[in-house]
C-alpha cells in the first residue's frame, strides 16, 4: 500500500488500498499488526443493538460513537447464485422482508440474509443515510461491509441507501424514512432539498387540489408522513391535463345544485293572469289573485298561502290537495279528507289532478317548505315565550 509503519494506514493515512477498497495483508504492510485497515478480517464492529421503530419494522441503533470511514457491520448471509435466488423469491414470500444483496464484480452471486445473517440485516433505507454498503477484497474474496459516511452518534439509527431497482410491472415500496429530500419510494430519484427562500410557492389550484385530497392519499397510504402524501398529490396534479388544472386554478368546482323551481305564471286557484301575490315561502311557486284568497289589499310583510295553514286549527299544514287550496295538519289531515293527492272534495268533484312533471316539483317543495316551517314554527314559539314574559313583568 505504500504507507509507513507510523500511520497505520489509518482512515486519514491516504493508504492506496483503502482508496481502492482493499485490505491490507499484515505479511506485506508495513504497520503489520498495528494496520488499521483489517476491520473485515478482524470482525473490528461497532457495538450496535436492534431495535423497534414502529411503522418501520426493526432498525438499527449505535451504541457508541462512530467516525466517517469507520467500518460499522459485515453484511453476511448464505453465497446463493441468481438461479437459485429466484427460485427462492418463487418459492417464498419475499414482498416485506427482502434481505437479498448483490456482490461488486460478481454478477452471479448474490448475499441471502433472511436465514443466516449478523445484525446488520436489521438497518433500514433512509434517502438521506449515515452509512453505505461497498465490497471489500479480503485475502482474495469480496466481502460486503457497511461503513460510516458521517458521524454517528451513540443511540442514533443506522442507515443507508437500498437502491432498489424494480422490473416491469412490480409495485414500488414506499419509503418511510421522512427525510427532507425523500423520492416517496424506496429506490427513486432523490429530491433536491430547498431552503425556504428559494423555495417556491404553490399555485392556488396546487392548493385547493391538495386540500381536496389529502385525505383520500392518506387512507390510501397509510404510515406515510406528510411530505410523502404532498408528494404523491403533486405528481397526481401534474398528471392532470391543462383543462383541468385550469379548473382548479380558477377556483374548486363545486357540484351542479338542482334549480329551483321558478314561480308560477298564474294563479294557482282559477288559473288566470294579471296582478298575483307570492306566498313568502321561498320554495313556494304559487302565486294568486287577491280575491281568490279572500284578500281586498296586498298583505304588508310576510304573508303565507293558505296552502301551509290547516283548514281546520290554522296550524302548519303537513298534507296539501295538489289541485285545490285545502290542506291539514297531521291531526285533521285523516283519510276521509285526504284520500290521497287530492283532497276529498275535488276526489267527489271529478277534478283533474296535476300533470306527473308538475307533482313531482310541486312535492320537492313541499319537502323545502316544511322544513323553513319548522324553522318558522321555532322562531314563532320564541317570540311568544318572550311576549308572555314581558307581560309578566
Amino acid at each position: 500500500c505504500g504507507c509507513s509503519a507510523e500511520t497505520r494506514c489509518s482512515i486519514d493515512s491516504g493508504c492506496l488500498n483503502r482508496l481502492l477498497w482493499v485490505e491490507c495483508d499484515p505479511k506485506k504492510c508495513a504497520s503489520g499488526d498495528k494496520c488499521e485497515n483489517q476491520s473485515l478480517r478482524l470482525r473490528k464492529y461497532k457495538k450496535v443493538k436492534p431495535f423497534f421503530t414502529g411503522n418501520r419494522g426493526w432498525g438499527l441503533m449505535a451504541e457508541e460513537s462512530i467516525r466517517p470511514g469507520e467500518l460499522v457491520i459485515e453484511y453476511m448471509g448464505e453465497i446463493i447464485n441468481s438461479e437459485m435466488a429466484r427460485k427462492r423469491i418463487r418459492e417464498s414470500d419475499l414482498e416485506q422482508d427482502f434481505y437479498m444483496m448483490g456482490i461488486q464484480g460478481e454478477p452471479d452471486l448474490l448475499i441471502d440474509a433472511r436465514y443466516k445473517a449478523t445484525n446488520g440485516r436489521f438497518i433500514n433505507h433512509s434517502c438521506s443515510p449515515n452509512c453505505q454498503c461497498h465490497t471489500c477484497e479480503v485475502d482474495g474474496l469480496k466481502r460486503v461491509g457497511i461503513y460510516a459516511i458521517a458521524t454517528v452518534e451513540a443511540g442514533q439509527e443506522l442507515t443507508y441507501d437500498y437502491a432498489a431497482t424494480y422490473l416491469d410491472g412490480d409495485q414500488k415500496q414506499p419509503c418511510l424514512c421522512q427525510a427532507p429530500n425523500c423520492s416517496g419510494f424506496i429506490g427513486g430519484a432523490k429530491r433536491k432539498p430547498m431552503d425556504k427562500r428559494s423555495k417556491k410557492k404553490k399555485s392556488p389550484g396546487l392548493i385547493r387540489y391538495q386540500q381536496a385530497n389529502s385525505r383520500a392519499t392518506r387512507l390510501a397510504h397509510p404510515g406515510l408522513g406528510r411530505d410523502q402524501i404532498d408528494l404523491i398529490i403533486q405528481k397526481d396534479w401534474f398528471a392532470l391535463s391543462r383543462q383541468e388544472r385550469a379548473k382548479w386554478e380558477a377556483g374548486r368546482p363545486k357540484k351542479k345544485q338542482k334549480a329551483r323551481r321558478q314561480t308560477d305564471d298564474d294563479c294557482f286557484v282559477c288559473d288566470d293572469g294579471g296582478e298575483l301575490i307570492k306566498c313568502s315561502f321561498k320554495a313556494c311557486p304559487k302565486v294568486y289573485h287577491l280575491e281568490c284568497v279572500n284578500l281586498t289589499e296586498i298583505p304588508s310583510g310576510q304573508w303565507f298561502c293558505p296552502h301551509h295553514r290547516c283548514d281546520e286549527c290554522d296550524e302548519w299544514s303537513s298534507v296539501r290537495c295538489s289541485t285545490c287550496i285545502s290542506a291539514y295538519c297531521r291531526k285533521h289531515g285523516t283519510k276521509d279528507k285526504m284520500p290521497g293527492a287530492q283532497c276529498a272534495f275535488c276526489v267527489t268533484a271529478g277534478h283533474k289532478p296535476k300533470s306527473e312533471s308538475d307533482q313531482k316539483s310541486g312535492d320537492e317543495a313541499e319537502e323545502s317548505d316544511d322544513a323553513e316551517m319548522d324553522q318558522t314554527s321555532d322562531k314563532d314559539g320564541s317570540d311568544e315565550k318572550n311576549a308572555e314574559g314581558s307581560g309578566e313583568e
